[in-house]
C-alpha cells in the first residue's frame, strides 16, 4: 500500500532510466551521480522542459519556486530498494533541486533541515511494469512532459528492450498506434542515419527530432524515395542546415518535384527553395487576407466550378500548379488535426 511520508534526501538514488538522464548519458560511458544531476539541469537548463527547443531557465524557475515555498507541494514517487533506501521514479528534478539547495545552505552556514527530507509517496512492492506506467502517465501525457526526443526514446526502449506490446502503450498513453509507431520510427531514423554521420556525440542535437518526426509522414518518405534520395541524404541535409526551419520538411515533396526549387534547395536551403515555389504576382490583398476569408472564397469558387474548369485542373496533373492543390489539402488536414489536439 503506497505511503506518504518525508524521507531523507540522502536515502534516494536518481532513476538512471529517466529519459532526460539517458539522453545526456549517451555522451558519457560512465554513469555518475554528478553527471545525472547535470543531465537533470543542475548547472544547466538545457535538458529541462518539453518542446523542440531548450527551455530558457525552467530548472532555475522551478528552483526559485521551491526555495520561495520552502519545499514542494506535490510529492515525488519512489520505489523502496531496501531498508531506508529508495529509487526515485517520478520527481528526479525536484530531488536534484533539494540536493542543490541543501549544498547552497551549507555553504552559506544556513540551516539545512528543510532540504534534508522531501515529501514522497513510497511504493514498497513496485515492479518495473508499474514504474513504466508511472513514467508514461506523468511524462508522456501528463503536465510534466519530457521533450519529444526523450519521449520517443523511452517508447522505443519499452518496445525493444522490455517487450511491451504497442497495444498496451496505446492504452497507457491515450494516443493512437500510428502516432506511437511514427514516434519510434523517427527515433530509429535519427539514431541510424543522423547520429552515425556526426563526428562526436556532443554534436548530437535532440531538438532536430521534429524534422525526423515529419519525415515519417508517408508522402514525404515516398517523395524522398521517388527522387532517388534516402534517409541518409535527409540526415545530411539536417546536419548541413538545409532543413531550416525544421518545419520546412513538409515542403520537401514540392521542392523535390520542382526542378528550380530542388536546385536551390541543394545549393542553399529549404527557406530559399520555398521562394521558387511561391506563385508570382499574388495580390498583396490575398497575402494579408484572413485564413477564414480565403477559405470562404475558395469554397465559393469550387461550388461554381463547371466541367470546363474541372478539365482545366485535370490537365494540370503532374505539374507544379497541381502540386499546389495537393499541398493545400495536406496543409489543411495538418491544421485541422492540430486544432483538434487538446
Amino acid at each position: 500500500m503506497p505511503q506518504k511520508q518525508n524521507i531523507k534526501i540522502d536515502s534516494i538514488e536518481l532513476d538512471p532510466d529517466n529519459p532526460r538522464i539517458k539522453q545526456f548519458m549517451t555522451m558519457y560511458p560512465e554513469l555518475t551521480e554528478a553527471r545525472m544531476l547535470l543531465a537533470l539541469g543542475a548547472g544547466s537548463d538545457y535538458f529541462e522542459g518539453g518542446g523542440d527547443s531548450p527551455s530558457a531557465g525552467s530548472y532555475g524557475r522551478l528552483k526559485k519556486s521551491i526555495r520561495a515555498s520552502n519545499g514542494i507541494i506535490q510529492s515525488i514517487i519512489v520505489r523502496s530498494t531496501g531498508p531506508d533506501t529508495y529509487r526515485c521514479i517520478e520527481g528526479n528534478t525536484r530531488v536534484a533541486i533539494y540536493q542543490e539547495l541543501r549544498r547552497e545552505s551549507k555553504r552559506k552556514g544556513e540551516p539545512t533541515d528543510k532540504w534534508d527530507t522531501i515529501p514522497a509517496i513510497v511504493q514498497d512492492n513496485m515492479d518495473e511494469s508499474e514504474a513504466h506506467k508511472i513514467r508514461l502517465q506523468v511524462h508522456l501525457v501528463g503536465n510534466r512532459q519530457w521533450n519529444p526526443y526523450s519521449k520517443a526514446k523511452y517508447l522505443w526502449e519499452l518496445v525493444a528492450h522490455h517487450n511491451m506490446p504497442k497495444s498496451k502503450l496505446v492504452g497507457l498513453c491515450g494516443g493512437d498506434k500510428v502516432d506511437i509507431e511514427q514516434s519510434i520510427a523517427a527515433y530509429q531514423d535519427m539514431e541510424r542515419h543522423y547520429r552515425n554521420q556526426l563526428q562526436t556525440d556532443e554534436e548530437f542535437d535532440p531538438h532536430k527530432y521534429s524534422a525526423f518526426r515529419e519525415l515519417q509522414k508517408p508522402k514525404i518518405k515516398e517523395s524522398l524515395y521517388s527522387h532517388d534520395y534516402t534517409e541518409e541524404d535527409f540526415a545530411k541535409w539536417v546536419i548541413d542546415g538545409k532543413i531550416e526551419p525544421l518545419n520546412t520538411v513538409r515542403l520537401l515533396p514540392r521542392i523535390l518535384a520542382n526542378h528550380e526549387a530542388r536546385k536551390t534547395f541543394l545549393r542553399t536551403n529549404a527557406r530559399e527553395a520555398k521562394k521558387k515555389l511561391d506563385a508570382p504576382g499574388i495580390d498583396d490583398h490575398l497575402r494579408t487576407a484572413l485564413i477564414t476569408q480565403l477559405a470562404t472564397a475558395m469554397v465559393e469558387r469550387l461550388h461554381k466550378l463547371d466541367m470546363d474548369g474541372q478539365n482545366e485542373i485535370r490537365n494540370l496533373l503532374d505539374t507544379d500548379e497541381f502540386a499546389c492543390l495537393i499541398h493545400l489539402r495536406d496543409e489543411l488536414i495538418e491544421l485541422t488535426s492540430d486544432l483538434q489536439t487538446p
